[in-house]
């Protein structure tokens, strides 16, 4: 009974480890457009939104008087208006169905959203308010939340609008060209766009397709202009090898010139040296042995031997 207990136990741990196992990835999007005061406000603080400054799930985005922030996500771009309060609340990705969940939720204020591709089959795009939500699988649409009433504005493709109270069962499609306006005590109203906001939307629209245009010739500018600075940094480093291999070329030889006189030299004080010595050797005088050889007596006969 005590070997069950224990193995139930492991495959417990087995499971929660699998749990545990990332099955999701943070995404980010990133602002290429600001006009006027954005705030970006987080957990760690707030700081004033810069061009390149990344956005992650549970910021806010807050802008001012006469202002306007562009957010590119992954294959979306949404442009939020003049004072304007919106939160990233979901900004994920799912690894191994490689889909993609977006919501954003506007607390006040305008959002402008372009989902340029087509949504594959489970995955979110969502705009919600207090009072709406609208959901889309590709396509352009303008949401207003304003002292509790919601308005959704499709200018391109379709648009999924229900209550906020409602289930999933009570969407309403929005064709092109219409708009849905909800609020606490009245029930989804569609009806067709009028002309000026229509045309309202377009300008949005287009602004944001102008200003794509530009940030590609920046880019494509920016790029030319490192290229050029590559080439002219290849050019000048080919110079600059050119001239010390010059330079050290004159450094070789003048080594070599040097320790060729240094060995000249030498080889002259050699022979110099080897000259005195012969001459010394030449002049050296042999001692006279005559003078020191000594006077031995032969012995001879018997007379000359003493008695």
């Amino acid at each position: 009974m005590k070997k069950i207990v224990i193995l139930a136990a492991a495959l417990l741990l087995l499971c929660s480890a699998c749990k545990e196992k990332q099955t999701t990835v943070q995404m980010e999007g990133i602002i290429n457009f600001i006009s006027g005061d954005v705030i970006i406000a987080s957990e760690s603080g707030e700081s004033k939104a810069k061009i390149g400054d990344f956005v992650t799930e549970g910021a806010t985005i807050k802008t001012g008087v006469q202002s306007a922030v562009d957010i590119h996500f992954s294959g979306s771009v949404i442009r939020i208006l003049e004072k304007s309060t919106v939160v990233i609340r979901e900004l994920i990705k799912e690894v191994e169905g490689n889909k993609e969940f977006t919501e954003l939720y506007v607390e006040e204020g305008k959002v402008f959203s372009q989902v340029a591709r087509k949504l594959r089959s489970g995955e979110k795009y969502q705009v919600t308010t207090k009072t709406v939500v609208a959901g889309v699988r590709g396509t352009e649409f303008l949401v207003e939340e304003s002292e509790g009433e919601s308005r959704i504005s499709c200018i391109e493709g379709t648009v999924a609008v229900r209550k906020a109270d409602e289930d999933e069962s009570s969407f309403v499609n929005l064709e092109a060209g219409n708009e849905a306006v909800i609020d606490e005590d009245k029930k989804l109203n569609v009806k067709e766009l009028k002309e000026q906001n229509r045309e309202n939307i377009r300008k949005i629209r287009d602004d944001i397709k102008e200003l794509r245009k530009d940030i590609r010739e920046k880019f494509e500018t920016q790029r030319a202009e490192i290229r050029k600075q590559v080439s002219d940094l290849k050019e000048s480093t080919k110079e600059k090898v050119s001239e010390q291999k010059a330079k050290d070329r004159e450094n070789v030889q003048a080594v070599k010139e040097e320790t060729k006189a240094k060995a000249e030299e030498i080889k002259g004080d050699i022979e110099e040296k080897k000259a005195e010595t012969k001459t010394a050797v030449q002049n050296f005088e042999k001692p006279d042995m005559k003078s020191v050889k000594p006077d031995i007596k032969k012995l001879g006969t018997k007379d000359n031997v003493e008695e």
